[in-house]
């Protein structure tokens, strides 16, 4: 079973899609480029075809990245609620952030944490209250993952 840290939640916030973004880059500068070649020489049709896919290819990606952007935001949200949820556990049991490790990145209601060698199931009460029930683990098989 895998439990996360809280610098690990962080670190997965912050992520971003830096492929998406390269390839974009790399689109729009041959479309600039084709651009340029493509009013020197004004009869010259394959420029002007490299220009209409490039545009293409830009649309697409700009396309995927809206409906990429809209189920993230879903998932972003989900995330800093364990975010947030780490740090009121913290408070709510006098310990530190770094002591607590959760088994799920997003949902917090029915989650088990790890906090030392103690192990707690995770029970949603009334605003940011939580009622920690001790379980006793048999032959836990734990992992634990740190931030990077």
């Amino acid at each position: 079973m895998k439990f996360y840290s809280y610098e690990y939640l962080v670190g997965q916030v912050h992520a971003f899609s830096w492929l998406k973004a390269v390839v974009a880059a790399i689109v729009l500068i041959g479309v600039i480029v084709a651009i340029v070649r493509h009013n020197k020489d004004r009869y010259e049709t394959k420029y002007r075809e490299l220009i209409i896919l490039g545009i293409i290819v830009i649309l697409l990606i700009v396309g995927t990245t809206f409906g990429d952007y809209r189920s993230s935001v879903v998932v972003l949200d989900q995330k800093q609620a364990a975010i947030h949820f780490v740090e009121n556990a913290a408070e709510q049991l006098g310990t530190d952030k770094s002591h607590i490790y959760i088994n799920t990145e997003t949902s917090v209601d029915g989650a088990i944490i790890k906090v030392d060698d103690h192990f707690y199931r995770v029970i949603k009460g009334s605003g940011d209250k939580y009622l920690f029930e001790k379980l006793d683990l048999y032959q836990p098989d734990v992992e634990l993952v740190e931030a990077k």
